[in-house]
């Protein structure tokens, strides 16, 4: 097959799952294709199947079946430890629930996800800094999560998302547990990522917003039943930022055996970032 110039591209992609005697059919046959400088806006009803598509486009579950390709990368029959590279390096989350370490301050929390990637600990401290300036937090870089308003918490969240240049910003309602006038200041620094460049993919169930991206994606019963653009162009700027990168062989996908049936995916950043190694990792 050949590589695909989409940023993802996804093929009759299935997740099922097995409740005793029964099978769910989370998705079953996604066909969705992302380009750079795209804002995906993803609706649906609860059940619909756009959270598990959100879990396997963040790489954070596997597919039963079907292709998955992030920036020309097969992501769908990866091995645990690339399938991580993979998602460290191309892309960033932001949570309703923020998902910040509460014992770590705001510039440690946005210079986590660098831990991961081995960055040296006075590189890591400048680009959290820069990150954390770049979304008006320079006079709480020392402050802990206890500390800030629920804006603040997920800015954030925003900066750390973005401190490792992912090529992807995925967003699964921003905006949820913030008040109106919060909810339209965190819109706009996600319409200003998106003008710069970022490539966003937001789930939302607030109508007047879904229409507020470059697209529509609406999910019904495991499969993409409305796909029209939305009232906002795809960013032309978006070519300029993320060069197509030919990763290491020590990161390629190793094949893995299927993804089983049972079991819930993880589906918080929080489940791999508890438990005192975070917090002497990121301070050392």
């Amino acid at each position: 097959m050949a590589a695909s110039t989409h940023l993802i591209h996804i093929d009759r992609l299935e997740r099922h799952f097995a409740m005793g005697a029964n099978v769910v059919r989370a998705l079953d046959g996604v066909n969705l294709n992302v380009e750079a400088g795209d804002f995906l806006m993803i609706v649906g009803s609860s059940g619909s199947g756009k959270s598990t598509l959100m879990h396997l486009l963040g790489l954070l579950d596997q597919p039963t079946a079907g292709v998955l390709s992030i920036n020309g990368q097969d992501a769908a029959h990866c091995s645990d430890a690339p399938l991580s590279r993979l998602r460290n390096r191309h892309i960033g989350f932001v949570f309703q629930q923020f998902n910040l370490l509460g014992d770590l301050t705001v510039v440690e929390n946005i210079a986590l996800p660098l831990v991961y990637s081995g960055v040296p600990k006075a590189e890591r401290r400048a680009r959290a800094v820069a990150s954390a300036v770049s979304m008006g937090l320079g006079d709480r870089l020392e402050h802990t999560p206890a500390e800030l308003s629920g804006g603040q918490l997920q800015r954030v969240a925003i900066a750390r998302a973005l401190v490792n240049r992912p090529d992807i910003l995925l967003a699964d309602e921003p905006t949820g547990n913030l008040d109106s006038v919060t909810s339209g200041e965190i819109m706009q620094i996600l319409y200003r990522l998106h003008a710069e460049g970022h490539t966003l993919i937001m789930v939302t169930h607030d109508p007047l917003l879904s229409a507020q991206g470059t697209r529509r994606i609406r999910i019904s019963d495991g499969r993409i039943t409305e796909d029209t653009p939305g009232l906002r162009v795809r960013s032309r700027r978006a070519r300029l930022r993320s060069p197509r990168r030919s990763p290491a062989a020590s990161s390629r996908c190793q094949p893995r055996p299927p993804a089983r049936g049972s079991g819930s995916p993880i589906c918080s950043a929080s489940a791999s970032a508890k438990g005192s190694w975070h917090i002497s990792c990121v301070r050392r």
